[in-house]
């Protein structure tokens, strides 16, 4: 019997570990051949039938590089139709679910076009996760075998932030005893993505991580004020402005949203 981690596998075990391996690289494999063959490396690529969620980080990404309030963001009509012009269907709703402070994060990705906009953001994010990993002591084959996950596949595959919130909160906690203030800090910046570190709080409350907590919120507190000196304050309040806009969003013969 072999151990990691204090606990105690069989061989069956590693044989067990080794078929989801390769059943995840087949997934993995199958995953980004069909991404793949939906890309046109052109000036833009948008599906109307198979919009991934980066497409509404871009869109939102472009909305304010071009001159639009990111107020208007959570003004759901108002980003539809810019939506629209870069290609989207008219039916269907993908509204900017985030506070003001992840504007900061995927502006840049608005310069770029959505196909290298999208490889460029996947890339990043993953080596900032792979980057956390290996700090964190997981092993190249162990961090490999995250990478090809069916998750992690998922996340590849809808362009979302999945690779970047796994970075944070994997280095916040590498951190945590040996460095706390920049752990705190790490989990600060996390709060964009709020409901992924409820129980942050708690684990460092009961830890008594008192330092964390301080650079946590110093951070949290940092980034929404510099969110609201620069794009200023969503109509209503986030996530209420978003919720307001599905109320008075575009609508069906049925009254009800697309």
């Amino acid at each position: 019997m072999k151990h990691f981690a204090g606990i105690g596998f069989k061989s069956s075990d590693h044989a067990l570990c080794a078929a989801f391996i390769a059943g995840s690289a087949i997934y993995a494999a199958v995953h980004v051949f069909l991404m793949i063959s939906k890309m046109s490396f052109g000036a833009a690529l948008v599906d109307p039938e198979s919009l991934s969620d980066f497409f509404v980080f871009h869109s939102a990404a472009r909305f304010v590089g071009e001159g639009g309030a990111a107020t208007a963001l959570y003004d759901l009509a108002a980003f539809k139709r810019f939506q629209i012009s870069l290609g989207a269907a008219t039916g269907g709703l993908h509204p900017f679910n985030y506070p003001p402070s992840y504007i900061f994060a995927i502006l840049p990705f608005g310069l770029l076009p959505y196909t290298p906009a999208l490889l460029t953001w996947l890339a990043a994010t993953l080596l900032l996760f792979v980057l956390a990993a290996r700090c964190a002591g997981l092993r190249a084959a162990e961090t490999i075998a995250v990478i090809v996950a069916p998750a992690a596949m998922v996340n590849i595959s809808a362009g979302q932030n999945g690779f970047l919130t796994s970075a944070l909160l994997v280095a916040g906690l590498f951190l945590l005893e040996r460095r706390p203030l920049a752990a705190g800090t790490l989990f600060g910046l996390l709060t964009f993505k709020p409901h992924l570190g409820l129980l942050i709080p708690v684990a460092l409350l009961a830890r008594r991580q008192w330092r964390a907590i301080f650079a946590a919120a110093l951070s949290a507190g940092l980034l929404l004020g510099a969110s609201l000196v620069v794009f200023g304050r969503p109509s209503g309040s986030w996530p209420n402005g978003t919720q307001k806009s599905y109320r008075s969003g575009p609508r069906t013969a049925a009254g009800t949203p697309p």
